[in-house]
């Protein structure tokens, strides 16, 4: 099993926390829209989820992002 839920345990390593902040404050669009700037957001989600999948080794498809705890332990209870 890998373990990636640390958040309520684990300080965020400051590195982290500025790429989280540039994204909560400077480039925050919807990356589902249809407009420009929400483009390089997509595109930056899709190729963080390929980084992960190269790093665990496994599909990119495989890699689901979720917003909580609740949300992930619903995706797996929930899936086939």
């Amino acid at each position: 099993m890998i373990y990636l839920d640390n958040c309520a345990t684990t300080k965020t390593d400051k590195s982290i926390a500025d790429i989280m902040y540039y994204y909560n404050t400077e480039n925050f669009f919807n990356p589902s829209a249809l407009y420009s700037a929400s483009e390089k957001v997509k595109l930056d989600i899709l190729n963080a989820r390929k980084n992960i999948a190269k790093i665990l080794n496994v599909d990119a498809t495989e890699i689901i992002f979720t917003s909580s705890g609740t949300e992930s332990n619903n995706t797996v209870l929930n899936s086939n």
